[in-house]
């Protein structure tokens, strides 16, 4: 059959639109979750998990079987009464951040290799929940004179158990990307597949986890104090749950009062804490020691909680699912060399986890990839007014008044093409006794003497120059007047260089991209140290430095 006349073809294609213009408005309301994604904010939080040997392993440590709220379960101990699922509505301490979760998701799709690396945004989002718990758990405490070695023990271990559980996550995501044919899944699958994973790392274990910490961080710190006054108190006595349906394992402790010296070896071995959702707790005493003849006949503790935290610092031990069984196995012993090192170094394959230098270096790794991501404010920035509704533009106090709203318009186009945050910072003479007292005060790091940049992006100094005002040349040669154009941009690149490591340079339409290009790259051949150049081009955005010589259109 022949093509369908055009007029056919145009009323078939309006009725498709129709059909799909319906459909969405019978969807759910999407949520932005990164440039260029929209994902369903429900997709992330479904509870319909498909069951998986990792997934049954965590759901029957953490909640007796299979997590409470999903469909599949299984019988569970009459005593134990599961915790639900966090709900969406749940507090911002113990929520990972949507557009945090949706970046880690495309990345994954786009190749991260999850195998080895750690995806630092979303491991410092997971860290930010389980130092949360941390801090709330030791103010709980009456002990507040921890020492700085105690405290950054529990600090590192909180990184390496973020670590071991992204990866664990975005392992589980990745072996899913391809279906049964070995081809790679549209996003949009995939992101379905995948929903079940990010409901539970990010909310129901993230909870479980949250809370445990709190628990854990509580008696570590609660434990110090034991030891400090044991001269005065030398006992301790376990104490009644404070949970509405404890479980039984802890229940003949409290029942018996039993009462044990501080440095007694049982408290090696069980403790408060030492079971998942566990909320017992110990009383110091001087009462006279009443051991019971069967404590020793009692379950052990969970995985993942065998370690006393207030004798080792680690609020979880690297015996939890997350850690691998082995440095052999070890996703950060990366490389053959590394791995045949380990064989004869570490016979016994014992693991130390909490002082690996692997994973240090990979942590090392992923703070510094954060570095350069992070905003870097300038000092008192609480004094800076907002742009209006643009919320990535702050002004400060002391900005210049006769060119706040040039430089206003040009911070909200850069950072509406750069996706960063701009300072425009304050402008202080040297010569003003007064302003001159405030320079060290109010000026961020860097600012060379007697000098005033403009703005401060990403923790770099820039200086804007404008070429608006020029007119186009012309009675000219087009060789001449191209020559003429680049030694305009030259110069106001170096006159910003003078006050900055950056510059910001508006150029009119007029002057075309290639002109641009060659003034840019021949004054970084003249640099010695790494600048940065950024032009605004009509509704274009280019950023230059000088390690590459190439722009990178930002839009």
């Amino acid at each position: 059959a022949g093509a369908l006349p055009k007029a056919q073809r145009r009323q078939q294609g309006r009725r498709q639109q129709g059909r799909r213009e319906q459909w969405q408005q019978k969807q759910p309301p999407f949520k932005r979750c990164s440039n260029n994604l929209q994902i369903p904010f429900e997709a992330f939080f479904r509870s319909s998990p498909e069951r998986g040997r990792h997934r049954l392993l965590i759901d029957s440590l953490y909640y007796g079987a299979s997590c409470p709220c999903c469909n599949s379960r299984t019988s569970r101990s009459p005593q134990y009464i599961a915790a639900p699922h966090i709900s969406n509505a749940a507090s911002a301490a113990i929520s990972i951040d949507a557009d945090v979760l949706a970046s880690f998701l495309r990345k994954i799709y786009d190749g991260f290799d999850t195998s080895t690396q750690i995806e630092p945004s979303i491991w410092r989002e997971v860290l930010r929940v389980i130092n949360s718990a941390t801090v709330e758990g030791l103010s709980q405490s009456d002990n507040h004179s921890l020492s700085d070695d105690f405290l950054a023990a529990l600090r590192h271990s909180n990184e390496v158990f973020a670590a071991f559980k992204v990866h664990q996550m975005g392992s589980d995501m990745a072996a899913k990307l391809l279906d049964a044919n070995g081809k790679l899944k549209p996003f949009r699958q995939w992101l379905n597949d995948v929903s079940s994973i990010s409901t539970h790392h990010c909310e129901a274990w993230l909870r479980t986890e949250y809370d445990t910490a709190i628990i854990r961080a509580h008696n570590a710190a609660d434990w110090q104090s034991f030891l400090r006054n044991k001269d005065v108190m030398p006992n301790l006595r376990w104490m009644p749950t404070t949970s509405p349906n404890p479980e039984s394992s802890h229940r003949k402790f409290w029942e018996k009062k039993l009462t044990l010296p501080v440095d007694d070896p049982f408290w090696t071995k069980h403790h408060p804490g030492d079971r998942w959702n566990c909320k017992c707790s110990l009383e110091q005493t001087d009462d006279p020691v009443n051991r019971s003849d069967d404590i020793d006949s009692v379950d052990p503790p969970q995985r993942g909680l065998e370690n006393n935290p207030g004798k080792d610092g680690h609020t979880f031990s690297d015996n939890h699912p997350y850690f691998p069984s082995g440095c052999s196995s070890c996703p950060f012993n990366k490389g053959f060399k590394n791995r045949i090192k380990t064989v004869f170094s570490n016979a016994n394959n014992k693991k130390h986890c909490f002082n690996c230098s692997k994973i240090d270096n990979a942590l090392s790794d992923a703070q510094k990839k954060l570095k350069g991501m992070d905003d870097v404010t300038p000092p008192h920035v609480e004094e800076y007014t907002v742009s209006g509704l643009n919320k990535d533009v702050f002004i400060s106090p002391w900005h210049g008044e006769n060119e706040v709203e040039e430089n206003e318009k040009l911070a909200k186009f850069l950072a509406k093409k750069l996706g960063k945050k701009i300072y425009l910072l304050p402008r202080l003479e040297q010569n003003n006794k007064k302003q001159a007292a405030l320079r060290k005060t109010l000026l961020p790091p860097g600012v060379k003497e007697g000098k005033n940049p403009d703005y401060l992006i990403g923790g770099i100094l820039f200086d804007g120059k404008s070429m608006m005002n020029i007119e186009p040349i012309t009675g000219v040669k087009a060789q001449k007047k191209n020559e003429l154009y680049r030694r305009k941009i030259q110069t106001r690149i170096a006159n910003a260089f003078e006050q900055a490591d950056g510059a910001i340079i508006e150029v009119p339409k007029f002057v075309s991209r290639r002109n641009i290009a060659r003034a840019v790259k021949g004054k970084l051949k003249l640099v010695s140290e790494n600048k940065y150049i950024i032009i605004k081009h009509g509704n274009s955005c280019y950023v230059y430095n000088k390690p590459y010589l190439k722009q990178k259109k930002q839009g």
